[in-house]
C-alpha cells in the first residue's frame, strides 16, 4: 500500500521515495541523552526537598528555596522512594525518570534568563515552514494553526483522535520535516533522542510543554532551536496540592509563566 508524505511517497516495504534531497554539515551534538545528562551533573538531593506529590497527570516537587518543577505522569507508576530514602536514580526505571525530570524542572527553571514569555504560537512565525510535523498532541495550539490555515501532521501515541497520523508514519514525516513541535515528554519517556536525530540538517525543533528544563545544554541536542518551559511563583504549595488532587495542565495554566530561552 502506498502512502503520502512530505516530498514523497512511502511504501509499506518500508521505502521511501522522495522528490529530491539535500545534505548539509552538521556540528557535533551532544549523544547523551538529556536526563542522564542533566542527572550527572546535578542529581536529586533528598534534603533541598521541601515538599512532593504524585497525582494522576503530574509529579511535582518543591525545593527548600521554593523552586517548583512538574514533569507529566503519562499512565506510568510512580515509586516515591526516591525521594523519601534518597538513593541513586535509575533512569532504566520510568517512574524514577518521571521524579529526577521534575527535580531538574525545579532546579534550573528558575536561574536562567530567558529570551521571552508567552505562548508559542504567539512567539514565533511559521508560515516560512512546508513540512511541519507535531510530535504529542498539543489541543488548544492545533485550534490555533488550524484558524491560520496551516497544516499541521500530527503524531501521539496517547491520543485516540482521528487526525492522528499512524506511528509507523513518523520516521518518513521526521525526515521530511523543516519544522517539530515537540513534546517535552519525550525527555522523560526517553524518546528524545531518538526523534530528533531522525531530522535532517535544516530542521529546526520547537520542545514545548511545562516539563522542559530550561537550561542552555539543550542547544547542544540536534536542531534544538527554541524550548518553551515553566515557572511557577515560588513556595505556591497550591500548585503541588493541585497535582495531588489528580488534576493536569490546564488546572494550573493560571499558576505558572510560560517562558521560552533559544539558541
Amino acid at each position: 500500500m502506498m502512502h503520502n508524505v512530505p516530498g514523497g511517497m512511502f511504501h509499506d516495504t518500508g521505502i521511501v521515495i522522495f522528490a529530491s534531497s539535500t545534505t548539509s554539515f552538521q556540528p557535533m551534538s551532544l549523544q547523551e541523552e538529556p536526563l542522564s545528562y542533566f542527572c550527572r551533573k546535578n542529581p536529586p538531593d533528598c534534603g533541598f526537598i521541601e515538599r512532593f506529590e504524585t497525582g494522576g497527570k503530574y509529579a511535582g516537587v518543591m525545593l527548600r528555596n521554593g523552586q517548583i518543577g512538574v514533569c507529566a505522569i503519562q499512565g506510568q507508576k510512580i515509586d516515591d522512594r526516591l525521594f523519601r530514602h534518597g538513593g541513586e536514580p535509575d533512569l532504566s526505571d520510568p517512574g524514577h525518570r518521571i521524579l529526577v525530570n521534575a527535580w531538574l524542572n525545579a532546579f534550573y527553571n528558575y536561574d536562567i534568563g530567558e529570551t521571552g514569555s508567552g505562548d508559542i504560537f504567539n512567539s514565533l512565525r511559521f508560515t516560512r515552514y512546508k513540512n511541519i510535523v507535531m510530535i504529542g498532541s498539543f489541543s488548544s495550539l492545533i485550534e490555533k494553526f488550524r484558524s491560520e490555515g496551516t497544516r499541521l501532521s500530527i503524531f501521539d501515541n496517547l491520543s485516540g483522535e482521528d487526525f492522528i497520523l499512524p506511528m509507523h508514519l513518523q520516521p518518513y514525516y521526521l525526515a521530511a520535516a523543516d519544522c517539530v513541535i515537540l513534546t517535552g515528554t519525550t525527555i522523560n519517556n526517553n524518546t528524545f533522542t531518538e526523534i530528533t536525530g531522525k531530522t535532517p540538517g535544516e530542521c529546526d525543533i520547537f520542545l514545548l510543554g511545562p516539563s522542559n528544563i530550561l537550561h542552555r545544554d539543550m542547544f547542544d541536542y540536534r536542531n534544538i532551536r527554541v524550548v518553551f518551559g515553566s515557572r511557577f511563583k515560588k513556595y505556591d504549595h497550591e500548585v503541588l496540592d493541585i497535582i495531588r488532587d489528580g488534576h493536569g495542565t490546564r488546572s494550573f495554566l493560571k499558576e505558572y509563566n510560560k517562558v521560552y530561552i533559544s539558541a
